[in-house]
């Protein structure tokens, strides 16, 4: 009799599990909006009182779904940006390292993940856990990024111009921005984009590399 409630917890688990993973299909196919929960259903087995039960509703399931996958994101991107600036030994490799972050967010991968990011933005109006979700994941994301603009400053890396936060807050809408380039499907666009914020960080960041070439 004392194991049943282990058990219960056990499969309690497994069947967040198996939702979590097929409801991350279904996104992944279909997107927020027409997102199925019968599909997601009939692919796990799992009925439709059971899934209310750990995730309270289909939104709910949404949300936490996209949570897991922001705030894996989120913390990718940190660990990142934290590496590189604790192995810098100079300004200007901070300025490769911060040319090399937004090339790379120009591939084909930062553009899903910034157009998913605003697709779950826009379906955060209407759905309130998953609108608490993107807050928590913005407040970890910019903590941490100012965290580690200071890292850079104690190691003289940088001379910031404007508070630490605020340039967090700065970098990240910089580059969530840039979803607007995207659009436009046109290199040259691309590169001026590009080539606009290196000197803009330039300014900001390294006043007296401002004038340098990177």
């Amino acid at each position: 009799m004392v194991a049943q409630p282990q058990a219960k917890r056990a499969d309690g688990r497994e069947t967040v599990r198996l939702l979590m993973i097929a409801a991350e299909e279904e996104l992944s196919e279909s997107g927020s909006a027409k997102f199925n929960l019968a599909r997601v259903l009939l692919k796990t087995g799992i009925s439709k009182s059971s899934a209310y039960h750990h995730f309270g509703s289909r939104d709910g399931l949404i949300a936490a779904v996209e949570a897991q996958h922001l705030l894996a994101e989120v913390r990718q991107s940190n660990t990142l940006m934290r590496s590189f600036v604790e192995s810098a030994e100079d300004p200007q490799l901070t300025l490769a390292m911060l040319h090399l972050l937004t090339t790379e967010a120009g591939g084909a991968t930062g553009f899903r993940s910034r157009v998913r990011r605003a697709s779950t933005i826009v379906d955060a109006q209407s759905n309130p856990a998953m609108a608490e979700m993107i807050r928590d994941a913005q407040r970890e994301l910019i903590s941490y990024l100012t965290e580690t603009l200071q890292i850079a400053v104690d190691k003289g890396l940088m001379n910031p111009r404007a508070p630490l936060e605020g340039i967090a807050h700065w970098f990240v809408s910089i580059i969530f921005g840039r979803l607007l380039v995207d659009i436009t499907d046109d290199p040259h666009a691309q590169q001026v984009w590009q080539e606009a914020v290196i000197e803009s960080m330039k300014g900001l960041l390294v006043p007296n590399l401002g004038n340098s070439d990177t």
